[in-house]
């Protein structure tokens, strides 16, 4: 069975269901928990988890595909809720990105390099957020005496964001910042083709996320 095509009708939908009801959005909101890029047999779907700074809850939907040997793609959905101010708001965001292996087959390096840049919105209450991540990221594959896979991985964001304000009773007002981010993580492989994996991520916001990771 080909699921590939059916995970990407997935996600194309329900990112264009999000952007019909006006609240679009994301970063990129989490890490891929390995550094190489997915292969055409096996794409990867999962979802994630988080707890950050003002009572930030996180759950996120993602999926990555491969577009060649070299290249993978993804795709994410994420709902935050926050405490602002006296209330908590919800926002819902978008945001996909493609990620390149630098590695060449013929390294003897012990790790495995790529290079990633994003999209994204996010839309919710009275602010709006466009961001533009470009990230390095290296992870190590360890094998353990059962013949499961421990991952650590890591990746350093720059992430370029502009922000829009939008209060009901107050002017409109707007901003963009770069803010560098540290994220920092390990995957334990569970079974065959699935993961469990846990990481923070350090810079503007402190944000801790657990997850799943399937190999399809």
């Amino acid at each position: 069975m080909q699921t590939r095509p059916i995970l990407a009708i997935f996600f194309v939908a329900a990112a264009i269901a999000l952007l019909g009801a006006g609240a679009a959005g994301a970063q990129v909101f989490y890490q891929y928990p390995a550094a190489p890029v997915v292969t055409d047999s096996e794409p990867a779907a999962g979802g994630i988890f988080g707890i950050g700074e003002n009572s930030l809850l996180r759950f996120l939907g993602y999926g990555r595909f491969d577009i060649n040997r070299s290249f993978d793609m993804g795709l994410e959905l994420v709902v935050d809720n926050q405490d602002v101010y006296t209330s908590s708001e919800w926002r819902f965001g978008i945001g996909a990105d493609a990620k390149y292996s630098i590695r060449p087959d013929s390294t003897t390096l012990p790790f495995d390099l790529s290079v990633l840049v994003g999209f994204g919105f996010q839309s919710g209450g009275d602010l709006t957020n466009f961001d533009i991540p470009v990230a390095g990221v290296i992870s190590r594959a360890l094998a353990l005496e059962n013949g499961r896979q421990v991952v650590p991985y890591g990746g350093v964001y720059v992430i370029v964001r502009h922000a829009s304000f939008s209060p009901s009773s107050l002017p409109s007002s707007s901003n963009t910042d770069v803010d560098l981010e540290l994220r920092l993580g390990t995957s334990v492989e569970l079974w065959e083709s699935g993961d469990a994996f846990l990481a923070v991520h350090i810079g503007e916001q402190f944000l801790f996320t657990v997850g799943f990771n399937a190999r399809m």
